[in-house]
């Protein structure tokens, strides 16, 4: 073993090791950030904490674009990037594209984000040179903290029917909330309650039980905050960050205090890519338990769990799909559904979509592997009477056959069997990068079209129908007993950043779907739509309003309708990647509220003054306790507008 790899898997170790405290105090006076990488090679030598502390801390009040001098950022970009961003295409952002991004971002994304393959040849230093050559800025200055803000007083957690609990707020993955706490009437007179910075560029979505609202972020903090005022019950570190969303339960003994919140790790670090699932008291954060779900180099962990009695079902994801530039050959991760068993803490099975085997040699003389892919992003949907899970599933990786890539599936819920699957886009063989990699997929890429939502289940005409919207820009109706399509409809274009790309929802008479067709250019038709689940008939349609943009994240201002749905009884919540959350009548589709995020900046009550706002992309509102609450800003795939510290926005009548 090479000294640089022994280092490489030592460093990897303890980044993948997850600690997680809670923290009751605000940190102590005069507490120093840590301090980065620093040293000769270091763009950000003169101001070493930056780096590490960006995440952590408000960014400086905006102001012109800085030049800088990076010596070995430019050469470390021509040697690994440029052959994929000049010239750039597809989704894959092109040097404009990439100056309007935080370095903070970059150096996320080819750390351990998507890009994390392309960039495994550089040292830290000349990651962070490429990333402050691309966005043609220096990294935060560590000038303001923000503040625990921490509640004087900490009540015990309670149920109430106005909880919003994980992605769905519910077994079949309607996201719906029966009680919203607030009459749709009422809708027009929402106002911003309060606002908190969160110190991360991607985030779960927030889950509401009675008074306590729960948060992961990926930058590493996970929060419990009071859901009325926003003060902080307690602050909890993730070594790994996660962008699961909380899912939380009352279960006698579990804990000290009765409330369990389970989160899994965003992604596995280093060589052997180890991602856990971790049990934390909900009252106090403490960490109570945790169990290896996955092991891969570009594994992770995007979808929420679901709960049903003692057992916990858990989806798994990966970054793998940027493989196509590595010599060495790929692929070898392929999607799985894990059962857990919550009293034992043991996994119960582990089904994998499919099983990668060695194929051919590429043109590198790497070995390749196939069929791969098929991750499953988000929740699955539970059908108690089938005694079944739903998935949607990601697109393949290789060229070796499978019929599960993009596809429906489903498993029984006792033995982890496959009890059908539905391909619906049949050789969507896709990496970025491609096709100019030594290992990309033979023959013709696909369109990149996976499933990005979890299905819906619901019951029409006295029988019960499985939806799925696809980045396609397809909703697929399908018998759950067979998974056979009883309808489909097109909604847009459909690109590689959706069609219905994150979640549609249902108030059980209607079925509503946001289209994003971002990078679907003239053809695209952004909007939300209302389907007869019986029927797939348009009940009604609103093209996303174009309207004046105020992001100051990115020069690429998009309407996309990209993030997921959330409903109640009367009005339907969406936002778009331009910064704008809109209530729409469930009944006609008339917009009854909107409110734009960027027009404003915010005080927030963790002590950020002048916080702006951003894009609204891939979480959905939450609805919960007379409150709706939106956050504004995320750094994905589209460049459209997250900023490196981004808002959490709790909106309530007349602000009260």
């Amino acid at each position: 073993m090479t000294r640089r790899l022994a280092a490489t898997i030592a460093g990897s170790l303890m980044l993948g090791a997850l600690t997680v405290s809670a923290v009751f105090a605000q940190p102590p006076a005069g507490a120093q950030p840590k301090a980065g990488l620093g040293g000769p090679l270091d763009p950000n030598a003169e101001n070493p904490g930056a780096a590490a502390a960006s995440p952590v801390f408000a960014p400086p009040p905006p102001g012109p674009t800085l030049a800088v001098a990076t010596p070995i950022g430019e050469p470390a970009f021509r040697a690994n990037c440029a052959t994929c961003h000049e010239p750039a295409t597809g989704r894959i952002p092109d040097r404009e594209q990439l100056r309007a991004r935080t370095p903070e971002a970059i150096l996320d994304a080819i750390t351990d984000g998507p890009m994390k393959s392309y960039a495994e040849g550089l040292n830290p230093q000349q990651k962070r040179a490429v990333a402050v050559y691309l966005a043609n800025k220096p990294f935060s200055a560590p000038s303001q903290r923000i503040a625990d803000n921490m509640c004087a007083t900490h009540p015990p957690i309670r149920m109430t029917p106005s909880s919003w609990n994980g992605w769905m707020n519910g077994i079949p993955g309607n996201r719906y909330q029966p009680n919203p706490g607030f009459k749709a009437a009422d809708v027009g007179k929402l106002k911003v309650k309060w606002s908190f910075a969160l110190p991360s560029a991607a985030y779960g979505q927030p889950t509401v039980i009675g008074d306590h609202l729960f948060l992961t972020t990926i930058a590493g903090p996970i929060y419990a905050l009071d859901a009325k005022t926003g003060c902080v019950h307690w602050r909890a570190d993730s070594a790994v960050g996660a962008r699961t969303t909380l899912i939380v339960e009352k279960r006698a003994g579990a804990s000290p205090s009765g409330w369990v919140a389970y989160y899994g790790d965003s992604r596995g670090s280093g060589p052997l890519g180890i991602a856990k699932y971790h049990a934390i008291d909900a009252q106090s954060g403490r960490e109570l338990w945790s169990v290896e779900v996955e092991r891969h180099p570009f594994g992770r962990l995007t979808g929420s769990p679901v709960i049903v009695g003692d057992f916990m079902y858990v989806p798994t994801s990966s970054f793998e799909e940027g493989g196509g530039v590595r010599a060495e050959g790929c692929c070898t991760f392929a999607g799985a559904m894990v059962k857990i068993n919550l009293k034992t803490h043991q996994i119960v099975w582990k089904t994998r979509v499919m099983e990668p085997k060695p194929t051919r040699r590429n043109m590198a003389g790497g070995q390749m592997y196939g069929p791969a892919g098929g991750a499953i992003w988000m929740s699955p949907a539970v059908d108690l009477k089938r005694k079944a899970l739903y998935v949607g599933t990601g697109d393949s990786y290789t060229e070796a056959s499978t019929d599960r890539a993009d596809a429906i599936v489903a498993f029984d819920m006792e033995t982890g069997a496959i009890k059908w699957t539905t391909q619906t886009t049949a050789n969507d063989n896709f990496m970025t990068g491609c096709p100019r990699g030594p290992s990309c997929p033979s023959g013709v890429l696909g369109p990149d079209h996976d499933f990005g939502a979890s299905p819906v289940l619901v019951s029409a005409g006295g029988k019960d129908i499985l939806l799925i919207g696809q980045k396609s820009s397809q909703v697929h109706a399908v018998d759950p007993d067979t998974g056979r399509i009883l309808w489909q409809k097109t909604l847009g274009a459909g690109s590689a950043l959706g069609g219905v790309e994150w979640g549609m929802a249902s108030d059980g008479r209607l079925a509503f779907a946001a289209n994003s067709d971002q990078l679907a250019g003239a053809r695209g038709k952004p909007g939300l739509v209302a389907l007869n689940p019986l029927t797939g008939d348009i009940a009604w349609r609103v093209d996303t309003p174009k309207v004046e943009c105020h992001l100051v994240a990115t020069p690429q201002c998009r309407n996309a309708q990209s993030a997921a749905v959330s409903a109640m009884p009367g009005l339907v919540f969406s936002g778009t990647t331009d910064g704008r959350l809109r209530a729409y009548q469930a009944a006609d589709g008339k917009i009854a509220w909107e409110f734009d995020t960027t027009a404003q900046t915010y005080n927030t009550v963790n002590g950020v003054k002048n916080q702006p706002g951003g894009n609204i992309d891939t979480v959905g509102p939450t609805i919960a306790g007379g409150r709706v609450y939106a956050i504004s800003g995320y750094v994905g795939p589209g460049v459209t507008g997250g900023n490196p510290v981004n808002v959490l926005l709790a909106f309530s009548v007349d602000g009260k």
